[in-house]
């Protein structure tokens, strides 16, 4: 996760294509942890997403 210092944005980053929806909401969960507005979060499809 890759956010500003006054949490003005993140961005939730993968180093490889494929990204499961696993990990992708268990990110999610800890930047809301962390105070992050997640209701705000704009996801984007990619190739390589897997279930």
């Amino acid at each position: 996760m890759v956010c500003g210092s006054d949490k003005d944005y993140l961005w939730i980053l993968a180093r490889y294509p494929k990204f499961s929806y696993a990990k992708t909401t268990e990110l999610i969960a800890q930047a809301k942890a962390l105070g992050f507005d997640t209701d705000a979060l704009v996801m984007v499809p990619k190739d390589g997403d897997v279930e």
